[in-house]
């Protein structure tokens, strides 16, 4: 049998800084700023604000902090709920091959970890860049598509192996250590669509699940507790065949330090779902081109690929921020209308608008083999816009924010800006960005968490 699991683990446990190419380091500090910004708009979140209310126990003493809470949990408490943050606002990073947002797993996870083991600046990069190529080459491996489509969430499986790559990196996990890490996280590790069915705050969940469940793998490990070492190729119950009908775990170990997937990651800047970014882009054009009024528009048809369409058509009006996240018609009005789709238009006093509501209803949503052909290495959709007097088409291949059309280091740091304007000041934040810009020159990451901590 082809020990793939052992062979990415020997890979995760022995890179060093000095392994990581500088195009890696550069975007695992543009994923860390972001994703800080993410989880400090987040923890203003109502699901959050439950989450903490029902997982923090006044009785349970801890040493690992809670993320703006100015306070500290069991670790693994801190890492469900800090995890959670990140994945709040639906403006994470994502990796369009895996299908994958990895920060909001592994930078919690490696801060809240990282800052009880004393890490410094580099190992900081080293784990965080060792965990995210794990986690997206296990969602590469096993299939994006036929996982999705057989009801999983690659965020949440596939992060639990990231989470324990990124903290038995810290921890110092050799080899075989490493691969009992990846065998505990990945008979634990889970993760459901179901979310899309009534907008519950899953998803969310998911996120802070998976950081959680990569601490206790790797812990455990450390400790000598052993997991399956052949947890993606095992002919009974290994990973691969489990989740996926179709899937090839030679991409696990594919060119190891040769490829880093990791360093094409996206920046979302629409706080929805990013099969829904293509078809935004589409309508901001029209719109802003065009001079168009809600009023004048007639119908709306949006063409995109099947594992789109298939899921987040939706028909009806939304109840919630998260089916408002996850629905064509919603988003794409809400974007006709505002000329934007960030967190202001996915706010539930947004979510009666009669405006974007009336439009809702004349948006039609279709799928096309063009452009099933070309997901999921290449994300596409078209819209038209049908207006009184005439016709307007576009199609966009990967919206503002993908690899292909990416955010400059300026508008990571404006996002980064607007979605922790109500936590930092401005003095608070010019820290945070020359700190991170200058990370690898630090001997600790005290500074971020302190920031973290509130």
């Amino acid at each position: 049998m082809t020990e793939y699991t052992k062979e990415l683990a020997a890979w995760a446990a022995k890179n060093e800084y000095m392994d990581i190419p500088y195009q890696v380091i550069s975007m695992m500090k543009k994923c860390l700023l972001d994703t800080l910004g993410c989880a400090t708009a987040g923890s203003e979140r109502k699901e959050i604000k439950n989450l903490i209310n029902g997982t923090l126990d006044p009785t349970e003493t801890g040493k690992a902090s809670v993320w703006f809470q100015n306070t500290t949990a069991p670790i693994a408490t801190a890492l469900l709920i800090n995890g959670a943050m990140n994945h709040a606002v639906e403006l994470d990073d994502l990796h369009k091959p895996s299908k994958i947002h990895a920060g909001t797993v592994i930078v919690p996870s490696i801060l809240t970890v990282g800052a009880l083991y004393g890490i410094s600046g580099k190992e900081l990069l080293t784990s965080m860049a060792v965990g995210y190529e794990v986690m997206l080459r296990a969602a590469i491996a096993i299939g994006v598509d036929s996982h999705r489509r057989r009801g999983w969430h690659g965020t949440a499986t596939c992060g639990a192996f990231g989470a324990a790559a990124a903290i038995g990196h810290i921890m110092g996990l050799n080899g075989l250590q490493m691969a009992n890490a990846f065998g505990l996280a990945g008979t634990s590790t889970g993760g459901l669509m179901a979310y899309t069915a009534d907008g519950s705050m899953s998803k969310r969940y998911h996120s802070g699940m998976a950081a959680m469940h990569g601490y206790l793998a790797a812990v455990s490990a450390k400790a000598g507790f052993t997991g399956p070492t052949y947890v993606f190729e095992a002919p009974d119950g290994g990973y691969g065949h489990a989740v996926s009908d179709k899937y090839d775990l030679e991409e696990l170990v594919k060119d190891l330090s040769e490829t880093w997937h990791c360093k094409d990651m996206g920046h979302k800047f629409y706080a929805c779902c990013g099969h829904i970014h293509q078809a935004i882009d589409c309508a901001i054009k029209i719109r802003n081109e065009n001079s168009l009024r809600p009023e004048d528009l007639e119908a709306v048809t949006v063409t995109t690929y099947d594992v789109a369409g298939m899921s987040w058509g939706f028909s009806e009006p939304p109840k919630n921020t998260v089916e408002a996240q996850f629905s064509f018609p919603y988003a794409v009005s809400a974007a006709l209308v505002d000329g934007q789709a960030f967190i202001p238009q996915f706010a539930p006093e947004r979510l009666t608008d009669p405006v974007i509501n009336s439009l809702a209803a004349k948006v039609t949503v279709n799928t096309d083999d063009k452009f099933t052909s070309l997901y999921p290495k290449q994300w596409a959709s078209g819209v038209e816009v049908k207006a009184k007097d005439q016709t307007y088409y576009t199609e966009v291949i990967g919206a503002k924010g993908d690899p292909v059309n990416p955010l400059s280091e300026q508008e990571i740091e404006d996002k980064f800006r607007s979605l922790s304007g109500g936590r930092f000041s401005n003095e608070q934040q010019d820290k945070m960005i020359a700190v991170i810009h200058n990370i690898e020159r630090s001997e600790s990451i005290a500074v971020i968490e302190n920031l973290m901590r509130g």
